[in-house]
């Protein structure tokens, strides 16, 4: 198997662990954290808490159609990220796909966004939003040193 099936297959298998991930946490926080949260360290606690919005709860109170924009949103974003910006690393896609599948998912199931990790005083988030974190940083990081001319990945 040549290393451009071997990168597909890895990239595939990142995406199904993400996204079973993503699941199962999610339901464990709807079956325990509802009716009490969990204080793992003095800066780390596991609550639950309904996201109707988008990132950091923004438009929750609209009356736009959310899972509409989520599946846009997930397809401009394969569609740019496969050829517009080529050569992204496959693994790097995989990643924002399967948390933006597992929070679609959400918003068809519930209705919103279950979120559950609590740092500090910062938002509470899960893991299909630290996927997507993760991988525009490397995203932002491999293009900014590919666009220099700079192969560093």
């Amino acid at each position: 198997m040549n290393n451009d099936k071997k990168v597909i297959w890895l990239s595939i298998g990142l995406f199904v662990f993400i996204l079973i991930a993503d699941r199962i946490t999610k339901y464990l926080a709807v079956r325990y954290l509802q009716v009490k949260s969990i204080h793992i360290m003095p800066w780390i606690d596991l609550v639950y808490v309904t996201n109707k919005g988008i990132v950091f709860g923004l438009f929750s109170d609209t009356k736009f159609n959310l899972l509409f924009l989520s599946i846009a949103s997930l397809l401009i974003i394969s569609i740019l990220m496969i050829y517009w910006f080529k050569p992204i690393p496959y693994p790097i896609i995989a990643m924002i796909l399967a948390g933006g599948v597992g929070n679609l998912i959400d918003r068809i199931q519930y209705g919103h966004v279950v979120d559950f990790i609590k740092i500090h005083q910062f938002y509470v988030f899960n893991v299909a939003d630290a996927s997507i974190t993760i991988s525009i940083i490397l995203f932002l990081w491999f293009y900014l040193f590919k666009a220099n001319g700079k192969n560093t990945v």
